[in-house]
This record gives C-alpha cells, structure tokens and sequence, in this order.
C-alpha cells in the first residue's frame, strides 16, 4: 500500500499534487491513501484523536511512503 503524507498548510496544495504525482510515477499506480496534515488540524495537538490515530495506522501499515 502506498501512502502520501503532505504537511503543506493549504489544502490541496500543489505540495500534495506533486507527491501524489511521484507516487504514481514510482508504483504505477495512484496512492492508496493521502493523508493531508492541515486536515488533521488540532487532533495533532493532543492525545487520543480518533483522526490522528487512524492516520497512524494507516502511515505504520504502509508498503511505500511518501
């Protein structure tokens, strides 16, 4: 499985569209996930953020990431 994590602080940066980019043009195919920080917001800040947590999961479960 191959993630992308972007920390850009706009939404849908060209940051973001320039990783998915390199993601596809390695694996052949798009990421499967894209895990935009500035979506994450202030669950970053404390403990025990489901959004957070499921990032996690999904970053450690990662075949390929960018």
């Amino acid at each position: 499985m191959t993630v992308v994590v972007v920390g850009n602080p706009k939404p849908m940066s060209r940051t973001r569209a320039a990783a998915e980019l390199i993601a596809g043009k390695l694996t052949g195919i798009p990421p499967e996930h894209v895990i935009d920080v500035v979506d994450l917001g202030a669950g970053l800040l404390g403990w025990g953020d489901p959004k957070v947590a499921e990032a996690k999961a999904i970053v450690k479960a990662a075949d390929s990431l960018i």
